[in-house]
């Protein structure tokens, strides 16, 4: 995902998904809202995010992540499609 250029409309990571992009190195920096029974873990291994546990989604630099599941299909929906408006 890293080598990827130029970057694509957006990165998601639903849930556990965050791990994903923050393995990648693709969240370091930035802010990230990773489900909330992974705080400790995801603390651990990803000293270089900001993790946002006040958040349910976080959208920054064209990267999405949603901490649940069950709210996140629509609302990464919704802001997917502000970012592809915007990209336009």
């Amino acid at each position: 995902m890293r080598t990827r250029s130029p970057m694509p409309c957006c990165l998601v990571g639903l849930c556990y998904g965050a791990y994903a992009l923050a393995d990648a190195g693709l969240l370091d920096g930035k802010s990230a809202s990773p489900h909330w029974t992974a705080d400790s873990d995801f603390s651990a291994r990803f000293p270089r995010v900001n993790r946002d546990m006040n958040a349910l989604d976080v959208e920054q630099d064209k990267r999405i992540t949603s901490a649940g599941a069950v709210h996140s299909g629509e609302n990464t929906a919704t802001a997917l499609e502000r970012t592809r408006s915007n990209d336009q």
